[in-house]
């Protein structure tokens, strides 16, 4: 797993990030945001959190998507907040309540990592790496992306409940942190070290063809 730095991306560090964060985004204080941090809008599933606001606004419009990154959302909408690139995503962290991570695939989202060091739940693709991080219900979810239907209302509903519930935003948040800070840069190291020392005492066992072969 990658690493993060549990001393730049740490909650408390950021109290006053998160208020100004959040006069620049122009929301309220019971307003939810959650946070979409992606430049390929397309991979990362921008279509699907569009969807899904868009189905739940009416009755929810506390709920907020801020999109940080280098694309602008091929869409307005009054739930929408476009925040542009950032060279300090701590500060986009510290202003959200939700990470959201609908991702088609990725490795591993650093965006992901971060933003549980913030003390942020996330909500998470099962395509992506970073979900291997999340127990169930405990540091978030970790929700299908199939591209079906059935995507938009498992992701709407999720969405329903962090913003209903702002005790179990909090108490996922706090086990998301703890669950971060589990993987620094130290450990990272080791653990790539321990990696390369088996990897170069392994035998190397032949195929049985030959390159020529291979070539053909």
């Amino acid at each position: 797993y990658n690493a993060v730095d549990g001393r730049r991306f740490d909650p408390e560090a950021l109290t006053d990030s998160r208020i100004a964060q959040r006069r620049v985004w122009r929301v309220k204080n019971s307003d939810v945001v959650f946070l979409f941090v992606a430049h390929n809008l397309r991979l990362k599933n921008l279509t699907l959190l569009q969807k899904a606001f868009a189905r739940i606004h009416q009755s929810f419009p506390q709920a907020k998507l801020a999109v940080v990154g280098k694309r602008h959302p091929p869409f307005v909408a009054p739930y929408l907040i476009y925040s542009g690139f950032t060279p300090f995503p701590e500060q986009v962290y510290a202003g959200a309540d939700v990470l959201v991570h609908p991702t088609f695939y990725d490795a591993f989202a650093n965006v992901v990592l971060e933003a549980m060091s913030c003390a942020l739940p996330v909500l998470v693709s099962d395509n992506a790496g970073a979900g291997e991080l999340v127990t169930e219900g405990h540091e978030g979810r970790v929700l299908p992306v199939t591209g079906t239907r059935t995507d938009v209302g498992t992701w709407a509903d999720a969405v329903i409940e962090l913003t209903q519930d702002q005790g179990r935003r909090e108490s996922m948040g706090k086990a998301a942190r703890q669950t971060a800070l589990k993987h620094p840069l130290d450990a990272y190291i080791t653990e790539f070290e321990r990696v390369i020392e088996a990897t170069d005492r392994a035998p190397v066992q032949s195929s049985g063809h030959s390159v020529a072969g291979l070539l053909k």
